[in-house]
């Protein structure tokens, strides 16, 4: 037991994680929606008529010191440096005048921080 003999607990810190999981839901084929669960809860449709939804990864290898750009996927998630989430979708109806649906995309690339100890003393 952590407990002492006085009864007391040692100093504890607590950290909240919240774990949350984005993906197409596309049970109805017309209109697939990009969804947002948190933390097993109910899933909350974010954007309907979603077309794509791509993420690729910046690498950075410190055994080779050598770093990629754009890889699909990577079996070292401890290399990842930065993502870059592409997001495509439509409008839900075709537009009037031009019998075509309106299109838009959305990139962004996120820096990752703090994904890996290295010591840099020791080199390991």
């Amino acid at each position: 037991s952590l407990k002492s003999g006085d009864g007391t607990y040692p100093p504890t810190t607590v950290t909240r994680i919240n774990v949350i999981t984005y993906y197409i839901n596309s049970d109805v084929a017309a209109h697939p929606k990009l969804m947002r669960a948190v933390n097993a809860q109910t899933p909350q449709a974010i954007v309907e008529d979603v077309e794509n939804l791509q993420f690729s990864f910046d690498l950075f290898d410190f055994t080779t010191n050598d770093d990629t750009a754009n890889q699909p996927t990577t079996n070292s998630p401890s290399q990842i440096r930065s993502v870059t989430v592409s997001l495509s979708g439509r409008s839900p109806k075709v537009m009037n005048r031009s019998n075509k649906f309106y299109r838009f995309s959305l990139v962004s690339k996120v820096n990752v921080r703090n994904a890996t100890f290295r010591n840099r003393y020791t080199g390991t």
